[in-house]
């Protein structure tokens, strides 16, 4: 073959040229051999455990394999795009994710708006001070009410 490209989203990895491997075409399948083949001897055993079936069959075309080299060809992808343009990809990425964060962080911290208006003919709701708790009743003179009083209102 000419190049390593389609060799190495088969079998999700770096061969290094020239590689001898064994491929089923019909099912994605391959055979890699076991050591490295230096001697005619070497390749003829490799081809005659491929033919007898005692070499493993690595790949296939199952959706767990297919599954797979999806998510190797994006992370190589990405990877590819980090070593030829880092700047920018960092903002590919970068940009998204704090979007994402900022309207996280603005949910998570926003202060409920109390924009309910009281219905007619319901008792109003106690006023509440700037950290949530209920203010003290006063008098006009500006003296606190007691619990009696507080009652016969």
């Amino acid at each position: 073959m000419d190049g390593n490209e389609y060799i190495n989203g088969l079998i999700m990895g770096e061969v290094e040229m020239p590689f001898i491997i064994v491929l089923n075409m019909t099912i994605d399948g391959y055979c890699l051999p076991e050591s490295k083949i230096e001697t005619i001897e070497d390749l003829l055993r490799f081809l005659n455990s491929v033919l007898d079936g005692s070499a493993k069959l690595l790949g296939g075309n199952g959706f767990l394999q297919h599954t797979k080299r999806v998510f190797n060809k994006a992370r190589s992808t990405v990877v590819s795009m980090f070593q030829a343009a880092p700047f920018f990809s960092c903002f590919v990425f970068g940009l998204p994710v704090g979007i994402v964060a900022l309207v996280i962080w603005r949910t998570c911290t926003a202060v409920p708006a109390d924009d309910e208006k009281p219905v007619e003919g319901a008792a109003a709701s106690p006023a509440l001070d700037a950290h949530g708790r209920k203010t003290k009743e006063m008098q006009p003179d500006g003296i606190e009410k007691t619990s009696e009083a507080k009652k016969e209102d």
